[in-house]
């Protein structure tokens, strides 16, 4: 039997098995949390996993959440090193921006960067993104489920489904 940490390794691994490219990356993630055995390994395997994903569809991120939502824990229980320094510094309320296409409403990812969410508005990575905008929201500290600062994007992840957001313009973007 496997212990927890190789368990998380496993599911990572899996990630980046041979044929698993990012448009595959998410569903096999699913898989991974869906098969975790304890809470503990769940939010450690989207920890290490998701910021390997990209274009997650909603129905995805939606299992994502089910499984992760359904567990008494929170992945800022879980933060190691750079993700807990960055978690514990933030102050109890946070400006978080979102770049994405204007009528998108689902993501969870946000950043406290608004130069990262406007490359993400302007497409990151290759990807194009249709009227792209910049979402400002101010959130509680509580309401964080869990940040990442891989690829240095000081990432806060959210429930999705969120409907109030500022709009900015990235003409009118700092």
């Amino acid at each position: 039997m496997l212990n927890e940490a190789e368990m998380i390794d496993r599911a990572i691994a899996v990630l980046f098995a041979p044929g698993v490219d990012s448009d595959l990356r998410p569903y096999a993630l699913v898989d991974g949390i869906e098969k975790a055995a304890t809470p503990s390994a769940a939010w450690q395997i989207f920890q290490r996993g998701w910021t390997c994903c990209d274009a997650v569809s909603p129905r995805v991120i939606d299992d994502i959440m089910k499984v992760l939502l359904a567990t008494s824990a929170r992945g800022t229980d879980f933060l190691k090193g750079k993700d807990r320094e960055f978690y514990d510094s933030l102050p109890t309320k946070v400006t978080v921006y979102r770049g994405a296409p204007r009528g998108s409403r689902g993501g969870i990812s946000w950043t406290t960067d608004i130069a990262i969410a406007r490359e993400f508005a302007e497409g990151h990575r290759g990807m194009y993104v249709p009227d792209g905008v910049i979402f400002e929201r101010v959130i509680k500290k509580s309401d964080i489920l869990t940040v990442s600062m891989d690829r240095d994007e000081s990432e806060i992840i959210l429930k999705p489904r969120w409907r109030s957001a500022t709009v900015i313009e990235l003409e009118d973007a700092a």
